[in-house]
């Protein structure tokens, strides 16, 4: 017997709204060895969004969204 294991897909807004809350909630980004899932998550979400920034492959209104997060938390530019 399998057990069937349901899969939420989250919309990128989605994401990015769940990763200010928690940035709000815990003043910072969230870790890879976190206490839950969910920061795990929004851990490996946002190591993807940064990629995408680098590599120039986000939306401008995206770019716009993940340029601020790394300004403010990440200490600036020196990604470009």
């Amino acid at each position: 017997e399998y057990q069937i294991l349901e899969q939420t897909n989250r919309s990128w807004e989605e994401s990015y709204n769940n990763l200010e809350s928690f940035m709000n909630e815990n003043s910072r980004l969230p870790k890879s060895n976190d206490y839950d899932e969910e920061s795990s998550r929004l851990y490996r979400w946002f190591g993807i969004q940064r990629k995408r920034y680098l590599e120039d492959k986000l939306k401008v209104k995206r770019k716009e969204k993940i340029e601020r997060i790394l300004i403010n938390h990440e200490g600036g530019f020196f990604y470009e």
